[in-house]
């Protein structure tokens, strides 16, 4: 180990000399060393009309002054944009990538045709998305430009270079970065010696996602369940293991957390599920697309217990009346019906697949207020969500005490 690591070190000493200029050559042939000139600006390497950063002023007595960075996309302030969104309730993720791609903001029919588009290339094939994620680092930028490289591989036609297969191109990268950004893995594994802050607070970030809800957590550590309830994790985990623990038992553990998981999906139904059994019918294929197109707007907006019709059809890239009429064809519930159901449905879910407390699931599923939760959930389930919940639980655990279950795990469950 040393002769080879003696070997690098000579190797680098040799490389420093061999690659050494001098200083004073750089401003004899006007070669800029990084990207900063002499006076500490930035160095021009192009031109662009897309975006620009500014990071400093110039005095009027000569010299830079550092500012709060600023950054612009086709002339506009990127903070002056996000403030009209913030302000009028929209995400603006498709109004900005139209303004990236053409140079000016879209209207209204412009963006709703921009949508569709967006729409008709978000499915992403399996094989692809597992590419991706495969890809290991931890410098984001990187990932980024290697997902970018990874995507050459499942293009039809990669190498030509004219401007309208680059819009293509263009288009279906920003349409995969948005759908790989939903994808969430199996199960979780956090490991710490002790509980330290950092720790209890990537915990609780993920049990209050609402990507992770139906995500197993296990905590591998040496602390004892008397300090887990002291930090108030006890019922923020599925399992805790103490240190030392065998491999093969937290394979049969995760085995397990999977299997109750799956098998307490089958209790708490998705809304998407959930909506397609209550229609007693078969659905063709294009409505099928454009249900799960709008709960899936719902689902990304559940919190926001202001949801109205006409910013579900505003993301679906529909007028209003034309929105109705086409969802009126395939099914006599009105909006705020499925809305109320979905929420309904949601709460269901995280009932049966997770520890939340009753409130925290009225916040997760959007309800403005208990009684307005409890009168829909008793209504549509016939008892309270203490009694359903005690009650699904109680079936999912018979479930995993049939044969095959070793005895010991759920000694060890929070």
């Amino acid at each position: 180990m040393l002769k080879k690591e003696y070997l690098i070190y000579k190797l680098s000493e040799a490389a420093r000399e061999a690659c050494k200029i001098d200083n004073e050559l750089f401003p004899m042939y006007n070669v800029k060393r990084g990207l900063r000139n002499e006076d500490g600006s930035g160095v021009l390497v192009g031109l662009t009309q897309v975006g620009n950063v500014v990071g400093y002023e110039r005095l009027p007595e000569g010299g830079l002054k550092a500012i709060p960075g600023k950054l612009f996309y086709r002339g506009y302030d990127v903070e002056d944009l996000a403030r009209d969104f913030i302000k009028e309730k929209r995400f603006g993720f498709e109004e900005v990538a139209y303004l990236l791609l053409s140079g000016k903001l879209p209207d209204k029919e412009e963006l709703s045709a921009f949508k569709e588009l967006l729409n008709d290339n978000m499915p992403l094939e399996q094989k692809t998305k597992m590419n991706i994620l495969d890809l290991e680092g931890q410098n984001i930028m990187n990932i980024l430009a290697r997902s970018v490289l990874e995507m050459y591989t499942f293009d039809a036609n990669p190498d030509d270079t004219s401007r309208d297969n680059l819009m293509r191109q263009s288009i279906e990268l920003i349409q995969a970065a948005e759908q790989l950004g939903t994808l969430r893995p199996q199960v979780v594994i956090c490991s710490a010696v002790t509980l330290d802050p950092a720790m209890t607070g990537v915990i609780r970030h993920i049990r209050r996602s609402r990507h992770m809800a139906q995500v197993p957590v296990i905590l591998l550590t040496s602390a004892s369940r008397s300090g887990m309830k002291i930090e108030g994790l006890e019922s923020e985990v599925d399992i805790c293991l103490a240190f030392p623990f065998d491999i093969a038992h937290l394979r049969n553990v995760v085995g397990q957390l999977l299997r109750r998981y799956e098998s307490l999906k089958d209790y708490g139904r998705s809304a998407y599920s959930a909506f397609d059994l209550a229609q007693g019918h078969l659905l063709h294929k294009e409505d099928k697309v454009f249900l799960d197109r709008m709960l899936e707007i719902i689902h990304g907006n559940i919190l926001d217990t202001s949801l109205s019709t006409q910013f579900i059809a505003d993301r679906m890239g529909m007028s209003l009346p034309n929105f109705y009429r086409r969802l009126g064809g395939v099914t006599d519930r009105t909006p705020a019906c499925i809305i109320r159901e979905y929420r309904l449905g949601l709460a269901e879910q995280l009932l049966v697949t997770t520890r939340l407390s009753i409130d925290e699931i009225i916040y997760k599923s959007g309800f403005s207020n208990r009684s307005t939760f409890f009168r829909g959930f008793v209504l549509r389930f016939g008892c309270t969500p203490k009694v359903y919940r005690e009650q699904k639980v109680s079936e999912a655990m018979e479930t995993d005490a049939g044969p095959g279950t070793e005895a010991g795990v759920e000694a060890e469950t929070t």
